[in-house]
């Protein structure tokens, strides 16, 4: 009695498991939809777009003042800003950060979003999304999963295939965010603990920026201790206690954590942002993206507990 009690309690189990399934089956469905035809409308307008920005950048061109020898000559000598006091970068850092909590804190929605900074697509996300995070009043909560602890062909040191690169240099073009795919990909994981601790530390979303442009516009090796122990001292984090915590590993156990939720939820893409209990995975334009994400801030607002 007691193995058909639990047989039957597993079968009424599948079963609800089946049901929520389907439902998600169907806002999957209803979702791919809207971004197909969204995408749809936005072609050709983004094409007359540019069709009307290139004829205003000629008209620009030939009615372009020249400046004086003079004047070009003081301009190509200026300063840089990275040649500014390290107290005043430091004191301008600590204000930056400051207003990003307070930003933070006005915004209601949170949307977790699974990513790795080896990714080209992420960092082509995290472009659209923070431009989103203002205007729509929400948080992006991102969450680190090395792609070498789900693929056992991501390997830190081996090449990025043909297919991934063009499959990322198509994604730019779509989505206008320009990047150059990486040639190989890099070991990730101290970079991801890294944001673990500048979180802790109320410094993740600068920390995440500087990573992000690290890697891809500065073409920079994220696996170095020394350059991401660099980019927390620029955030205002000690550098001392940063570079202890990523060689004693102390966020390795929050890594295992994110990726078992996400598994948990099939987010299994990169990136892939959690819409309640629908994961979205990939990155699309931004004014698909708008819609989409303004679609669950607003039902979010309506319905908290959906």
């Amino acid at each position: 009695s007691a193995v058909a009690l639990r047989l039957a309690g597993l079968h009424m189990r599948s079963r609800r498991m089946k049901h929520k399934l389907r439902i998600l089956g169907r806002r999957q469905l209803a979702l791919t939809q809207e971004i197909a035809s969204l995408e749809a409308r936005r072609r050709p307008a983004t094409a007359a777009c540019r069709r009307s920005n290139r004829v205003r950048s000629a008209a620009r061109r030939r009615t372009r003042p020249t400046l004086p020898a003079d004047s070009r000559a003081r301009t190509l000598h200026c300063a840089p800003d990275d040649e500014a006091p390290q107290s005043a970068g430091v004191l301008a850092g600590k204000a930056m950060v400051n207003g990003e909590e307070a930003r933070q804190a006005q915004r209601a929605a949170v949307v977790p979003i699974y990513f790795d900074y080896g990714s080209a697509l992420c960092y082509i996300a995290w472009r659209i999304v923070s431009a989103l995070e203002d205007e729509l009043g929400f948080t992006a909560l991102w969450k680190g999963v090395p792609l070498a602890a789900r693929d056992c062909r991501v390997k830190p040191g081996a090449p990025i295939d043909a297919v991934q690169q063009a499959k990322v240099l198509r994604v730019s073009c779509e989505t206008g965010v320009a990047v150059r795919p990486l040639l190989s990909w890099p070991d990730s994981a101290a970079a991801l603990e890294g944001l673990e601790l500048a979180r802790a530390a109320g410094r993740a979303g600068s920390y995440h920026a500087a990573v992000f442009r690290a890697a891809f516009e500065q073409r920079a090796d994220i696996a170095n201790f020394g350059l991401l122990t660099q980019l927390a001292q620029r955030c205002a984090m000690d550098g001392s206690d940063f570079a202890a915590a990523l060689d004693a590993h102390l966020m390795a156990a929050k890594l295992e954590e994110n990726r078992r939720e996400a598994q948990r939820f099939s987010a299994l893409g990169y990136p892939a942002f959690l819409l309640g209990e629908f994961a979205l995975i990939g990155v699309q334009s931004i004014d698909t993206m708008r819609a989409v994400l303004g679609r669950f801030i607003r039902r979010r607002a309506a319905q908290p507990s959906a």
